[in-house]
């Protein structure tokens, strides 16, 4: 059977085979089948069909900038399965087997707001005009304190000052200015060492989320990731306990005090039986309320077990070894859950520490460099 790679989108109906419209044999298209009236349509990559913008839910000003398009349906594996794989990405379904996920992809936009083209090749911008204009609309909003903002001769001098100050006086360093990597790495002491000291090294803010920072990943995270590890080790080690206990009931052999054997007139042994019935399958609860390590083997606990199963025990080893557990029912899964959600959040946690941290030394960087210009200027 076919893989169902994904869910269809809550505004997309169920794929229909429908190509013709039922009374009057035109063609009919995209998922609201209808017939081409004239409407904006894009082809899908996957299943060749065409379908609307606005069915797709794709603003037409962005008709330029699609680069290969999957319809919800060759997305969701319905469609389109034996079509070219070259914009196909591999992943695993719930079985683990390999299976090819179609996704749209897009063209890179112009950086100039306004603009829906794509961009040229090695270039943020779809020609060389929206290059300058969106470097002068950058420089009109640049605002420098202390400098005379109204002249645009300033503040290319401060543009000028922050080439130089990186790694060396060219074209390539005026790129990296531009790049996100030239604020967000460490800024030069040695321009102002006071200055530095003042207000980068001792930033009351980044100290206090860099420490934040440090407990999430030394301590919150490893902790909330080891407890998930150790919960998997247990429920697998159950899991091995509950299949050695069925493995020694099937090698003793099913009795049946009802059943009886002799030997008919030909000499051949037949048997009658009466209510044979297969022992179910043993499985015990399980739950234990704490532990740092597994309870012992799987062989020496089902031994123990055998030993004291007739002494009515229900716990062994701080093990529950009930085999019908209303008290206990589904407590691994939910046990499981609740770490995995512990992960989670200590993982958003620190992703919005980094991002905070990223943030106020960006602020940081950028005061810095604007103090050392006004001081050259």
């Amino acid at each position: 059977m076919q893989a169902r790679l994904s869910s269809l989108p809550v505004w997309c109906p169920p794929y229909s085979k429908t190509k013709k419209d039922p009374i009057t044999g035109e063609d009919v298209y995209c998922i609201c089948k209808k017939q081409d009236t004239g409407e904006l349509m894009v082809g899908c990559d996957g299943c060749d069909d065409w379908f609307h913008f606005s069915c797709m839910r794709i603003p037409i000003k962005y008709q330029k900038l699609v680069a290969s398009f999957y319809c919800p349906y060759c997305q969701a594996g319905i469609t389109g399965m034996d079509k070219s794989e070259a914009e196909e990405k591999t992943v695993e379904d719930e079985t683990g087997d390999a299976i090819k996920v179609r996704k749209t992809l897009w063209k890179k936009k112009c950086r100039l707001e306004d603009c829906y083209e794509p961009c040229t090749e090695r270039s943020k911008y779809c020609s060389r005009q929206h290059g300058k204009e969106f470097l002068q609309e950058v420089l009109s909003k640049l605002d420098i304190s202390g400098l005379n903002v109204g002249e645009s001769v300033d503040k290319e001098a401060f543009v000028k000052t922050l080439i130089q100050q990186n790694d060396r006086d060219d074209f390539q360093s005026f790129i990296r200015a531009g790049q996100s990597e030239f604020i967000d790495k460490d800024v030069p002491k040695s321009l102002d060492n006071q200055l530095y000291e003042s207000l980068i090294a001792n930033d009351r803010k980044v100290n206090e989320l860099i420490n934040q920072q440090s407990i999430i990943e030394t301590g919150t995270l490893p902790k909330a990731k080891e407890r998930v590890e150790l919960l998997e080790k247990y429920i697998d080690w159950i899991s091995q306990v509950n299949i050695k206990f069925n493995e020694d009931q099937n090698s003793s052999g099913t009795t049946d005090e009802n059943s009886s054997s002799k030997i008919d007139k030909g000499g051949k042994k037949s048997k009658k039986k009466k209510g044979l019935k297969t022992k179910p399958k043993k499985r015990i609860c399980g739950y234990i309320s704490n532990f740092t390590e597994l309870p012992s083997s799987v062989d020496k606990f089902v031994e123990e077990y055998e030993l004291h199963k007739d002494d009515g025990l229900t716990t062994l080893q701080s093990v529950c070894i009930k085999t019908r557990c209303i008290k206990h029912s589904e407590w691994s899964s939910m046990l499981l859950d609740r770490y995995l959600q512990e992960v989670e959040l200590a993982e958003r946690h620190q992703e919005r520490i980094q991002l905070l941290l990223q943030t106020r030394k960006r602020q940081l960087h950028i005061q810095y460099y604007e103090k050392v210009t006004k001081k050259q200027s």
